[in-house]
């Protein structure tokens, strides 16, 4: 009888432990947008910099997604939320930049105030990558 009893808990935790593992909360990866590289010169790609893109209208611009650069500096954008991967359409864009990773950068130039960045951009119909080509970083945050 107690082999049982061994039985149905073990069933019990089996059961348990697969529900537990379908209801993983971690966030989700979300791919299949624009891709794009952030780099400084040709040769020298940045890691953990987090691109945004605001879309640039009539009544200002409005931030449409972003993304964060891997370690060979390339990165795919997300809408905001990162729910859908996001396309580029022709338009006006301009971008934001900020540095994530555990060494922060910083830039001489306000690359990280929509207000002031001068990092624009046209997009047309024929664009298939966003190549950021950033200015030398002027070292790490104090």
């Amino acid at each position: 009888m107690s082999i049982d009893r061994t039985q149905r808990r073990v069933s019990w935790s089996l059961i348990l432990l697969g529900f537990l593992g379908g209801c993983d909360q971690s966030p989700r990866s979300t791919s299949g947008g624009t891709p794009g590289i952030v780099h400084v010169g040709a040769k020298y790609p940045l890691s953990d910099i987090q691109v945004n893109v605001y879309k640039v209208g009539p009544s200002g611009p409005e931030l449409v997604g972003n993304g964060v650069s891997r370690l060979d500096g390339r990165f795919e954008l997300v809408k905001t939320g990162a729910e859908t991967g996001l396309w580029l359409e022709p338009a006006d864009y301009a971008f934001t930049i900020e540095s994530v990773g555990s060494v922060p950068l910083q830039w001489k130039e306000p690359l990280g105030k929509i207000s002031k960045t001068p990092l624009r951009r046209v997009w047309s119909s024929t664009d298939v990558e966003l190549d950021m080509d950033l200015p030398e970083p002027t070292g790490k945050r104090p």
